[in-house]
């Protein structure tokens, strides 16, 4: 949700998804929305592309275009059109190698 008004949006389209209190903003290639889940809640409702890297991130595996060892044995994914990188705890590590084949 943008301006009260209601996107229509393909998971496909969906790069990655970050906790925000009881909301979560999903980012697209068309800007970022809300949606009135939590980021537990919204992991339930999406394909098996996605994967919970960070408590407060799930990201769209289709969509990484790099990953960069981060500090403390963890990584950081990179994604089309996102200045920053999201964050893969170390906890979610293991799991996220094996996903990615690494």
């Amino acid at each position: 949700m943008r301006d009260n008004r209601i996107r229509i949006t393909d998971t496909a389209d969906i790069l990655y998804a970050a906790a925000n209190e009881k909301t979560t903003l999903v980012y697209t290639p068309d800007g970022e929305f809300y949606v009135h889940y939590t980021i537990s809640e919204l992991m339930t409702q999406l394909p098996a592309n996605f994967f919970r890297c960070h408590r407060s991130y799930c990201v769209n595996l289709d969509k990484i275009t790099e990953i960069a060892p981060g500090l403390n044995s963890t990584y950081h994914v990179f994604l089309p059109g996102i200045p920053h990188p999201v964050l893969v705890s170390r906890s979610n590590l293991k799991a996220f190698r094996e996903r990615m084949q690494l």
